[in-house]
């Protein structure tokens, strides 16, 4: 989790009830997430963006090295693919059908609700609809827009931005101006926000180092980066200077909001935040 505006809610697999979720909270294949209505969050799987907008339900079925399966129950989700190789899979499972992702790209996927249909919209890349007797590619600057249930009629738009997709964009960033990619790998996420709270340098037997440009005296990684708000990510090390010992680190990300009040654990979920949908259930190939 990357940034939480509002409160977020998080079911992961073996709880038993719903809890509140805040910046920093790793999350694996299983896991639940729901955001309220007055509530938006972000979320990088290494170097992808994942959006969610107000009121919506997600599960990550499958979460690997090669696949990324994601069941959103209902909702809207953003995702800025950036990186999708020939033995990689990306795929969005919505009540009626799935969406397959066939190039790095950005793509907006709203899963309806009874008065609204479902939305498949491609701003970069290009995307396959599989589902209610549909099987279609959305390209580049289309909507795809879904309506009925279990047969499906469909009419393409043309994509336009709103205000979710925007507020995706403010803080999504462009790789092309940053300098960790030459030397960390973007799928160690956080990666991208080295630039921004530290410095690189060359250090004897290390090589390429970063460094943090303005944390307390006497800080040190893994001992006070809860108070400080900084994730740290793989690998610790030291600059070997004359006179100088400093800590160098190769992963932080900055908290930049954190989640307020959540289900509380003493009782039982709201029913908008049940569970609505199962992984268990797969779409009809």
């Amino acid at each position: 989790m990357s940034l939480v505006s509002g409160t977020l809610a998080f079911y992961g697999p073996g709880d038993t009830d719903w809890s509140a979720a805040k910046v920093n909270l790793p999350v694996a294949a299983g896991a639940w997430l729901m955001t309220d209505p007055q509530s938006r969050v972000e979320m990088r799987v290494g170097a992808d963006s994942i959006d969610l907008s107000n009121d919506t339900q997600l599960n990550f079925a499958e979460l690997r090295d090669q696949v990324m399966q994601i069941a959103l129950t209902q909702g809207r989700l953003d995702l800025h693919l950036r990186r999708l190789k020939k033995d990689e899979t990306a795929e969005i499972d919505l009540p009626y059908g799935r969406v397959l992702l066939l190039q790095p790209g950005v793509y907006d996927i709203d899963s309806g609700r009874p008065d609204q249909p479902t939305r498949i919209t491609v701003f970069e890349g290009s995307a396959r609809f599989v589902g209610g007797g549909i099987d279609t590619v959305v390209n580049a600057g289309d909507v795809l827009v879904l309506r009925g249930s279990d047969t499906l009629s469909a009419a393409a738009e043309r994509a336009v931005p709103d205000d979710f997709v925007r507020w995706c964009r403010s803080h999504d960033y462009d790789e092309k101006r940053l300098a960790a990619p030459r030397h960390v790998a973007p799928a160690m996420t956080g990666y991208e926000e080295l630039d921004a709270y530290g410095e690189w340098a060359a250090v004897p037997t290390y090589g390429e180092v970063w460094f943090p440009t303005s944390l307390p005296g006497g800080w040190a990684p893994y001992l006070t980066a809860a108070g400080s708000g900084l994730s740290l990510g793989v690998g610790t090390g030291w600059t070997t200077s004359p006179g100088d010992l400093r800590h160098v680190i190769t992963g932080a990300g900055l908290a930049s909001t954190t989640a307020g009040p959540g289900c509380p654990a003493s009782s039982p979920p709201s029913r908008s935040m049940r569970r609505r949908w199962s992984p268990s259930f797969r779409h009809r190939r």
